[in-house]
């Protein structure tokens, strides 16, 4: 699945969810953003922010949530 944010692909990063079942009714979530170098000069501060608590771990953390 593709989002379309209207970004230009070359200006973009890419982020890249996987869900793979681990037994029944378990489900791993694995995310890999990738590619920063799209941000130009706000590569390393995108990466920054979403290795801030406040990125993936919360947005994962209320996804976890919310299916519960």
């Amino acid at each position: 699945m593709l989002a379309d944010d209207g970004t230009a692909p070359d200006e973009a990063s890419r982020v890249e969810v996987t869900f793979v079942e681990a037994a029944p009714g378990q489900t791993v979530v694995s995310v890999v953003h990738d590619r920063f170098e799209g941000h130009g000069s706000g590569a390393e501060g995108m990466r920054r922010a979403v290795a801030d608590d406040d990125g993936w771990a919360k947005a994962l953390q209320l996804y976890a949530t919310t299916i519960s």
